[in-house]
């Protein structure tokens, strides 16, 4: 009976602990349980977290570059604030479902590739860049997760095409890809400074030229063209086109209307060098404005026949061969002092190498394949066999305005501090500016002036050799009394119309540009119209119309 007892007793006992053994078993599983739902809730939050920090990381938020201003301060490129949209793969419920919807948000987004992204394993996917409040909100209405927006700042050009080929673009990263955009990169990027890096240009000298390319090149159907203004005395370009041209906001690479004609393209530019060999001439003391030449007939250097356009088959004084653009009369002069001392002059002119403007689109010159044989050396006097780009050209004329200064184009406001050798002497060039301004009044440079201004300068039209079309281009500067700025326009293969008698010479199309460029820009500046003719003593010339 007692060992029954304890029997009962014994399993009783062992009863009343197993069932504590289960509750506390059970109470042990459900907090290991919650155990676990904490460590993942925790580690969700904890790696959500950490994927923001990491695609905050690898997404930069780029800070705005310096704004790009004209001369007068003008904005003509700045940043702005604005949100861009990627998302978390990882967080992204329906891949599918959330490529469709964005879809409809951005229809240019190809959504298959879309689609495979937000599936992947990454953990960032950029979906589109650059959004404006209105579609940020867009966006969040769709109310998709996994999505967010990353603060950047955008590029814009409130100028529009202005300029476009002088200021360049930047990349989705802000980093500058072309034009002063690429040149200034690092500048523009340096946050230490809000200054705003201030060019030379001047947005109503910039607006006129490119105004008046466009209409020379619809006119006259050419294919392409460029324009330049430059300030004589610093060298600063206060303006400076190319045509085609484009919009620095809608930047297009694979567009040849990116090419920079008027600092990337080589050409031969025909008789606007003669005043070069002209003033090389006078400065050799071989030539004076009355030396005579004889160009009564052709002449044959090597296997070349030299005759001119229009030909007067007589003596000619100097002053005659420039203002009649002959040929025949520039290979004469060029032969009184040879090769040599032609290539020392247009060596110290900077024509040799590249400009040193602040472009990355800058060509240097391609040069004759044998200079000092006289086929070379005859045909580089009147401006073939010697390739280079209007703004490396226009450079060159300078110091035949300046008092014989060599002079860097600059895109700087204030210009180059570089070297300034003189090349010329204050006579020679006042003789070459008395020279030039007969060009212009009795010769093919006629349509070019401006009343009560005055303006000096030289035509020159040149074949192609790859094509029947031609370069015609003109330069000039003005006033005529005190040159100030020195005006380049060229097209390329212009044809001729009703107005012009079929003609496409430089006498016809690019002349009447000058004149509206220096009309317009001498209203713009308020230059005072008090004009007297420069002196031209010693420069006999029978006053007899040039052509065209």
């Amino acid at each position: 009976m007692i060992k029954v007892m304890r029997h009962i007793r014994l399993g009783s006992f062992n009863r009343q602990q197993r069932i504590p053994s289960r509750l506390q078993l059970f109470a042990f599983m459900f907090s290991l349980m919650c155990l676990i739902l904490m460590v993942r809730t925790v580690e969700i939050t904890v790696s959500s977290r950490g994927s923001e920090i990491g695609l905050a990381l690898s997404t930069t938020e780029y800070s705005p570059r310096r704004d790009i201003v004209d001369r007068h301060g003008r904005v003509l490129a700045t940043s702005v604030p604005v949100a861009s949209l990627y998302a978390d793969p990882h967080h992204i419920l329906d891949p599918l479902d959330a490529a469709d919807k964005l879809h409809g948000l951005f229809p240019h987004l190809d959504k298959v590739a879309l689609a495979a992204d937000l599936a992947s394993r990454k953990r960032f996917v950029w979906v589109e860049r650059n959004l404006t409040p209105k579609m940020q909100q867009r966006v969040r209405d769709l109310f998709l997760p996994g999505l967010g927006f990353q603060k950047n700042y955008m590029r814009i050009y409130p100028q529009g095409h202005l300029a476009a080929h002088v200021l360049g673009y930047v990349g989705l990263d802000q980093d500058g890809l072309a034009g002063v955009e690429k040149y200034f990169d690092q500048e523009l990027r340096d946050t230490s400074s809000q200054e705003p890096l201030q060019l030379s240009l001047d947005t109503g000298l910039q607006y006129i030229v490119e105004a008046e390319l466009q209409h020379g090149i619809e006119t006259y159907s050419a294919k392409s063209g460029a324009g330049v203004i430059l300030d004589v005395y610093t060298g600063e370009v206060l303006a400076l086109a190319s045509a085609p041209s484009f919009d620095s906001n809608q930047p297009d690479p694979s567009s040849s209307h990116g090419f920079n004609h008027a600092t990337l393209g080589r050409y031969e530019l025909g008789s606007v060098f003669k005043p070069i060999n002209t003033a090389i001439g006078l400065e050799l003391g071989v030539i004076t404005p009355n030396t005579l030449i004889d160009a009564r007939e052709p002449i044959k250097v090597g296997r070349t026949r030299i005759r001119d356009y229009h030909a007067k088959n007589k003596w000619m004084t100097v002053a005659e061969v420039l203002t009649y653009s002959s040929n025949i009369g520039s290979v004469k002069i060029a032969q009184l002092f040879g090769s040599q001392l032609q290539q020392a002059f247009f060596n110290k002119l900077g024509l040799l190498k590249a400009p040193t403007i602040e472009l990355p689109e800058v060509t240097g010159p391609d040069l004759p394949n044998d200079w000092d044989k006289p086929h070379d050396f005859a045909r580089v006097s009147f401006g073939h066999s010697f390739a280079l780009s209007p703004l490396h050209f226009t450079q060159a004329m300078l110091p035949l305005f300046n008092g014989g200064f060599v002079v860097p184009a600059s895109l700087r406001k204030g210009g180059s501090m570089g070297n300034r050798e003189k090349v010329f002497s204050i006579r020679t060039t006042r003789q070459m500016r008395a020279l030039m301004r007969m060009v212009v009044l009795h010769g093919s440079g006629q349509r070019a002036d401006v009343d009560g201004l005055g303006v000096i300068g030289k035509t020159g039209t040149a074949e192609k050799y790859n094509s029947n079309g031609r370069i015609s281009s003109f330069v000039g500067a003005f006033p005529a009394q005190d040159p100030r700025f020195v005006v380049f326009m060229m097209l390329n293969e212009p044809k001729g119309t009703k107005e012009t008698h079929g003609f496409a010479t430089a006498g016809w199309v690019t002349a009447p540009l000058v004149r509206s460029v220096v009309a317009k820009t001498a209203s713009m500046l308020r230059i005072e119209s008090n004009f007297a003719e420069p002196s031209t003593a010693g420069t006999a010339i029978s006053y007899a119309n040039g052509g065209g």
